[in-house]
């Protein structure tokens, strides 16, 4: 049985913050989450935060009922509804998983981005950065042949010569994560994405992620095995993500269904399953 999921289509803590803005501006306290440093003005998506919600169908389906009126589905996929594909990449030692799983509060990963199904076929090189409830994201746009030759090998500075420029963000954040040995594609995340956007606030985006798949990170885009549709008996992972504060609205929501925001990391799972792992969540 397949079940539709959602409506028609149509304060935290500021330290955290302000940890980002040093790390990536050398040392400055930073502005608002508004007002970038100058050294993220490359390919730069504003420090937001992010709240995840481990959630079942049916509570999943009365959190966005109860937010209807305020949601519009996202301009991406079919009404909102799309897949995402990332190959993340790691020191041959996980550095970056066990940096997640020892809770360290500056962590850093490094993936590679593509919407399969996507008539634009783009790729994307990203770093994702997190600091608490804050992210910061940079991204550069890759053709397939390009994305293709790093999967093919790894991520250092040789790699990353004339795809990512010297000053570049994502070349400034890998530097540090070298002393650890370069890194190689480590696993691929498969998954399926509803995403709504929450009308009249400030860029707050509301996505449920669903029918998590691991795969080798090397897996061609054209080899991709089938995301099945929602099913009532699925759990799905709510993310409230925003500049500023969280609407009173999606705040009333979690409430009413009982939501808890908790940890939990797409990659950290998907290596787990992929290298067999005791789960950390």
């Amino acid at each position: 049985m397949n079940a539709r999921l959602g409506p028609p289509t149509r304060g935290i803590d500021q330290r955290s913050e302000r940890r980002l803005c040093r790390r990536d501006d050398g040392g400055a306290s930073g502005g608002s989450s508004d007002t970038p440093p100058a050294s993220m003005s490359y390919g730069y998506e504003r420090i937001r935060y992010a709240l995840k919600y481990p959630a079942r169908f049916e509570q999943a389906a009365a959190f966005l009922r109860d937010l209807a009126p305020h949601l519009v589905a996202d301009a991406n996929g079919e009404d909102g509804r799309y897949v995402v594909y990332s190959a993340y990449f790691d020191t041959r030692t996980l550095t970056c998983y066990y940096e997640k799983l020892d809770g360290f509060a500056g962590r850093i990963k490094f993936r590679l981005r593509t919407y399969p199904g996507d008539r634009r076929r783009q790729w994307f090189l990203e770093s994702k950065e997190r600091v608490r409830h804050y992210i910061a994201k940079h991204r550069v746009p890759l053709s397939a042949g390009q994305a293709g030759r790093l999967l093919a090998s790894h991520l250092s500075p040789g790699t990353l010569d004339g795809l990512v420029p010297a000053g570049h963000p994502l070349a400034v954040k890998l530097a540090p994560l070298l002393r650890h040995g370069v890194l190689y594609p480590t696993v691929a995340v498969y998954y399926r994405r509803d995403a709504y956007v929450f009308h009249g606030a400030r860029d707050v985006r509301i996505t449920l992620d669903h029918n998590l798949v691991a795969l080798p990170a090397r897996t061609p885009t054209d080899r991709l095995p089938g995301v099945l549709p929602i099913h009532p008996r699925d759990s799905l992972l709510i993310e409230v993500k925003g500049n500023g504060w969280m609407p009173v609205e999606v705040m009333d929501a979690v409430c009413r269904q009982g939501l808890v925001a908790r940890a939990f990391s797409k990659y950290c799972a998907c290596v787990e399953q992929a290298y067999h792992l005791p789960a950390s969540a």
